[in-house]
Order: C-alpha cells, then sequence, then structure tokens
C-alpha cells in the first residue's frame, strides 16, 4: 500500500506484531517483533522502486499506454511510474506488480523459509521469527486492501485480482495520510503494554 518506501508498511508490521506479540511470540517478543517489522515491505520485493525490490538483481519494467519499457527511477527514489503497472523480468516472463508476490501462498513461503532459516541459526527463536514474517507479511496485503488496485491473493489458483468491496484510498492522498495517523495512534497507544513485556528480569 500507498508509497513504496516502505515506511508505511514497516509502521503496519510494528503495529501487527504489537498486537499479537502477546499471542504468538511464544516468550521470543523482541525477535517477533523484529521479524513483524521487516516483513511488512516485503511483499513489494516485485517492485523495482521498493525498499527492498530496489536491491534485486534483476530488470524492472513500467507499461506506459500499453508498451513495457525499462523502468527509471527519478530523481529521489522513486520513478514517476512508481504507482503504475510496474514488474520484474524473469525467466519465464514478467512478474508484475501485485500478483504473486501478494498472495496468501508466498506469505506462507516466506514465513516457512524464515522459519527454517532461523531454526539452523537460531533454534530457539524459530517460531517466534517464522509467525512474526507472517505476522508483517500480511500486515502488509491488509493494508494494500485500503488501495484502489488489486491484488492477486488467491495465486497460484486464482489469478483473478481481489478488490475489496469497501471503498478504497488511492495512493498518495488525504486518506492515505489519516491512515498513517491511525497506525502510529495505535502503536502510541499500544506501547505501554508491549514495553512491559521486554522489561529485564530483576538484578540486570
Amino acid at each position: 500500500m500507498l508509497r513504496t518506501n516502505g515506511h508505511t508498511h514497516l509502521l503496519g508490521g510494528l503495529a501487527a506484531g504489537a498486537l499479537l506479540a502477546p499471542a504468538l511470540a511464544f516468550g521470543h517478543i523482541p525477535a517477533f517483533l523484529i521479524a513483524a517489522v521487516l516483513a511488512g515491505p516485503l511483499a513489494d520485493i516485485d517492485h523495482p522502486g521498493s525498499m527492498y525490490g530496489k536491491w534485486v538483481p534483476l530488470p524492472g519494467v513500467a507499461k506506459i499506454n500499453g508498451q513495457v519499457e525499462p523502468f527509471r527511477r527519478g530523481p529521489f527514489g522513486n520513478s514517476q511510474r512508481s504507482f503504475g503497472h510496474v514488474g520484474r523480468v524473469l525467466p519465464g516472463g514478467i512478474l508484475w506488480h501485485r500478483a504473486a508476490t501478494h498472495s496468501f501462498t508466498v506469505a506462507l513461503a516466506f514465513s516457512a523459509a524464515f522459519y527454517l532459516l532461523a531454526g539452523r541459526l537460531i533454534a530457539p527463536e524459530a517460531t517466534a521469527i517464522g509467525l512474526g514474517v507472517l505476522t508483517g507479511y500480511l500486515s502488509h496485503l491488509a493494508l494494500d486492501a485500503l488501495n484502489v488496485a488489486g491484488q492477486q491473493l488467491l495465486w497460484p489458483f486464482s489469478r483473478k485480482p481481489v478488490r475489496p468491496p469497501w471503498p478504497r484510498i488511492p495512493v498518495g492522498s488525504l486518506g492515505e495520510m489519516l491512515t498513517v495517523v491511525a497506525l502510529v495512534g495505535g502503536l502510541l497507544l499500544w506501547a505501554p503494554r508491549i514495553l512491559s513485556t521486554l522489561r529485564l528480569p530483576h538484578g540486570l
């Protein structure tokens, strides 16, 4: 949703993580929260101008007036085509924005991958990290459901974009700003509870 710099999705991941940490962190709240925050912008890895997507070494493209052109970044980081039809060139074709990576299947795949990776590196926190990634990733899909464009939530079983029936918020609008304000306000209200769970044991 919103800006492809990912800041709103970082907030979304943090908000979702703060809300669900008491139930899903299994005593590893810091690991859960960090995973949720970092996974917040992850679905936009298909966008060549996004926070993570700009580091992917695959060509980016944009469809302008029906023509596929190379993706070009603007002077302030994002291309003026940032919110159009953009994607990545893969060996088998083009992965368009808000297609496969904006699906429940890929959310589960990323969660499983980070769970397995964490299990090899820091086993005690593996479950919290896997669930944190899933929480942050799903927060991204939830926020994007507020936008005008649809998402292929049911990929690969269906490639039809899912558009919720409620009124959607255009990118860069006042509604977008109010969404960010609501996220920050919710985090401020929830912060005391989260901080109380992070208190160090007595004597440290």
